[in-house]
């Protein structure tokens, strides 16, 4: 069920980046994996993580102002309001937030979250990193299980 919702988001993410991006109708044969090749990624690139939280416009804003100096923009987010995002043209890499990890709570979240957002990285090779809401890192330490004290036996 998690890995269809994943599949799900990641190919509307895919299919909204492309429609949004293309200049015409595409063409026979097109490869629709192009968001994550190399030639999609051009000039500087921004990598901005907007995890546990929606940005509001005040920082949308301001955040615009210095995302123009970017040839690429990526907005990474655990939620599924992908619309601001790319009603400003950037492109959108979605990670599962608390509600899809809740609906699998015995899978490892917070090993897949930490090889996902080293993929993300790697993939886009940003120049510039911003964070709006939690960092990356304490994104993967909240996904870990809550430790369970043990009763002693005294």
């Amino acid at each position: 069920m998690v890995r269809r919702l994943l599949a799900g988001l990641r190919h509307r993410a895919l299919r909204a980046s492309l429609a949004l991006g293309r200049r015409g109708p595409r063409a026979e044969g097109e490869d629709l994996g192009l968001m994550l090749a190399p030639e999609r990624r051009s000039g500087a690139v921004a990598l901005v993580w907007a995890l546990g939280t929606a940005p509001d416009r005040i920082v949308e804003a301001r955040l615009a102002q210095v995302l123009r100096t970017f040839d690429t923009v990526v907005f990474v987010t655990d939620g599924l309001a992908f619309a601001p995002f790319i009603e400003a043209g950037w492109l959108v890499e979605a990670v599962p937030g608390p509600a899809v990890r809740a609906a699998a709570p015995g899978r490892d979240w917070p090993r897949y979250l930490a090889r996902r957002i080293e993929r993300i990285r790697r993939s886009w090779q940003p120049d510039f990193e911003a964070v709006l809401g939690e960092t990356p890192e304490a994104f993967v330490a909240a996904a870990a299980p809550p430790v369970q004290a043990t009763a002693s036996g005294r």
